[in-house]
C-alpha cells in the first residue's frame, strides 16, 4: 500500500509513515518506550516496586493520544477518497476533508513529544 500511494501521493505517504512510526513507538507493540511511559517506580525501603498503568490521568499524553487519533483517521479518509473520490465529491465530502485538513491537523508530525 504505502508504494502505490507514493506513486499517488508522496506526501500522504510521508505523513502515513511517520504516523504509523509513532504508533509504533508509543506502544502499538511492545518497545521499551511503550513500557517504560506504562511504569511508575515507586522506592520502597528495601527496594522498588514498578507498578504498569493501563489508564492515565496525565493529560499530556491523553492530548498526544487523541490528536494522533484524529490525525490518522483524517489521513484514512485522504486515502479513502483517493480509491473512491467520485462518491467523495457526491457526498462533499472532500470539501469538508479539505477544510479539515487545513486546521492543522497534520502540522508538527514531525515534532518530537520526548516529554512523554
Amino acid at each position: 500500500m504505502r508504494q502505490a500511494l507514493e506513486i499517488t501521493d508522496p506526501a500522504l505517504e510521508k505523513a502515513a509513515r511517520e504516523l504509523y512510526d509513532r504508533t509504533i513507538d508509543y506502544g502499538a507493540h511492545p518497545n521499551e518506550r511503550s513500557l517504560s511511559l506504562a511504569l511508575k517506580r515507586t522506592n520502597l525501603k528495601d527496594g522498588f516496586k514498578l507498578d504498569l498503568r493501563y489508564l492515565t490521568d496525565d493529560a499530556l499524553a491523553i492530548e498526544f493520544c487523541l490528536k494522533s487519533t484524529a490525525q490518522i483517521g483524517v489521513l484514512s479518509l485522504k486515502i479513502l477518497q483517493l480509491i473512491i473520490s467520485e462518491r467523495f465529491k457526491i457526498a462533499e465530502l472532500d470539501i469538508k476533508l479539505e477544510s479539515i485538513s487545513k486546521g492543522k491537523i497534520f502540522s508538527n508530525l514531525t515534532k518530537s513529544y520526548t516529554c512523554l
